[in-house]
């Protein structure tokens, strides 16, 4: 029985009946945390809401003082029936600071953000249906012991497979990775966290109608001879269905978490590998990451740990050739402690392929760099980055990133970020929201400063008001 006609029935039953909220509530408890509330349901029981206005009264006077998720999800959806989209997210913040990879509760808020902003609720569910993302059809990250996803996991939670236990052609097309492209097909976006994805939040996917234009940009710096081939397959991606005949054009290596740091935001220690993870690393790269390379265009290193503190890392950067790999691009994603002039030197292949070199610092001052960076020397960073700005000057490589994890020991040092960027020469600047990777949910909620539950987010939101985070260089997260 679909949830109109469940509702129905609780016109004849007693109003305030606990029967009754219990019912509507085990309509939204059975649906998939990792996935956001199905749009039929949700048309049903907005047109359920809409009959019997009573129902919604009792859901909301019911939700009051409650931490209960299903009753929580279905008074937050009775105020956006009703217009109340403030009232809708405030009802849940606290419910994403509990459970921040509930893609139930962050699709609400996002739907309510929405809503709010565009004055009406139109296609529910589908919001995005004129919008289009290409991570799923052309993007693979393979994580630590070998699970691999199709996007950054702060943005699409779910695995699609591990190519340490089945091949990685499986891994590329499996049912699962079949389910999220669905979802990007009809527009619903349903695997996707859209409150993390800043893509989706600051309205950067391209338009279904403008796919060439971005598809012509994004192509612009790769090498001539994949160039062409990889904007004639993109043009046909949407309509080619959830089978992907070629292999990921852009590759994340992140299943070597090997680091000469141990920032808390992303381990609780320094992480030293035993002889069995090596060797599975090592067959990975021989196995899988090698082959994969000589048709990729793009590959990020690394995305959990530091390219030049990782043996698998290094490895790959020394085998990279004109012969072998003559159309890759690499994105070195560093703390920048070891990258200087000398290592630097030590590859002196890669100046032709290094599309980005990104360097996450988090801090402006050498006090704040101590605590959130355990191990680094500030020092050291700013002249190894000042060493890269002048790698970007020269034209030896394609684009300088600084990256700025937000959080609350160092928000207010966000605006003097810019400037020592600036002082640095690089090309853009990211402001990234904290996301949990190692916190419990105490000192998450206590950290998480670009949540409006935490006490500092006002003071946050006052902050980013200032003109110098509007320039065009400036990637802002916690805008939204």
């Amino acid at each position: 029985m679909d949830i109109f006609h469940k509702l129905r029935e609780f016109v004849t039953k007693p109003k305030g009946s606990n029967h009754e909220v219990s019912e509507v509530c085990s309509h939204f408890s059975s649906q998939p945390h990792h996935r956001a509330l199905d749009p039929q349901y949700l048309s049903q029981f907005h047109e359920a809401i809409k009959k019997r206005p009573s129902l919604g009264n009792i859901l909301l006077n019911t939700a009051k003082d409650t931490n209960d998720t299903p009753l929580l999800l279905a008074a937050a959806e009775t105020c956006i029936v009703r217009g109340g989209y403030d009232q809708a997210i405030a009802l849940l913040e606290n419910a994403r600071c509990l459970y921040p990879q509930d893609l139930r509760i962050t699709d609400t808020i996002f739907r309510a953000k929405l809503y709010k902003l565009d004055g009406k609720t139109d296609n529910i569910g589908y919001e995005l249906k004129d919008y289009f993302c290409f991570f799923p059809f052309v993007y693979l990250s393979l994580t630590r012991g070998g699970g691999c996803f199709c996007c950054c996991s702060s943005w699409l939670p779910t695995t699609i497979g591990n190519v340490y236990e089945d091949d990685v052609n499986n891994v590329w097309n499996s049912p699962v990775i079949e389910d999220i492209r669905t979802s990007i097909l009809d527009g619903s976006f349903s695997f996707c966290d859209k409150m993390s994805c800043y893509m989706i939040m600051l309205r950067l996917l391209p338009h279904r109608n403008t796919l060439s234009d971005y598809i012509n940009d994004k192509v612009g710096s790769l090498s001539p001879n994949i160039k062409e081939k990889i904007r004639s397959i993109a043009l046909e991606i949407p309509t080619m269905g959830t089978v992907m005949p070629f292999k990921p054009f852009f590759l994340n290596l992140a299943n070597d978490a090997s680091c000469n740091l141990a920032c808390p935001s992303c381990r609780n220690d320094k992480i030293i590998l035993d002889t069995t993870e090596l060797r599975e690393i090592d067959e990975a790269t021989d196995n899988v990451v090698i082959p994969l390379l000589k048709t990729a265009a793009v590959v990020e290193l690394s995305g959990a740990g530091d390219p030049f503190a990782s043996r698998s890392c290094m490895r790959i950067l020394g085998a990279i050739d004109n012969n072998d790999f003559p159309d890759l691009k690499l994105v070195l994603m560093t703390n920048g402690n070891l990258l200087n002039s000398e290592m630097w030197q030590r590859f002196k292949n890669l100046a032709r392929y290094v599309a980005s070199i990104n360097i996450s610092i988090d801090a402006a001052t050498q006090q704040t760099y101590s605590l959130l960076r355990r191990g680094g020397d500030f020092y050291t960073v700013i002249e190894n980055a000042k060493f890269a700005g002048q790698l970007f000057r020269h034209g030896k490589i394609e684009n300088l990133k600084l990256c700025y994890v937000v959080q609350k020991e160092n928000f207010n040092e966000m605006k003097e970020f810019i400037y020592l960027a600036r002082e640095i020469g690089a090309s853009q600047v990211h402001f990234q929201n904290l996301a949990n990777f190692t916190f419990t949910t105490e000192q998450y909620i206590e950290k998480a400063v670009h949540l409006p539950p935490h006490p500092q987010y006002g003071q946050l939101q006052e902050l980013i008001k200032d003109p110098i985070f509007n320039d065009s260089t400036v990637i802002l997260e916690v805008r939204v």
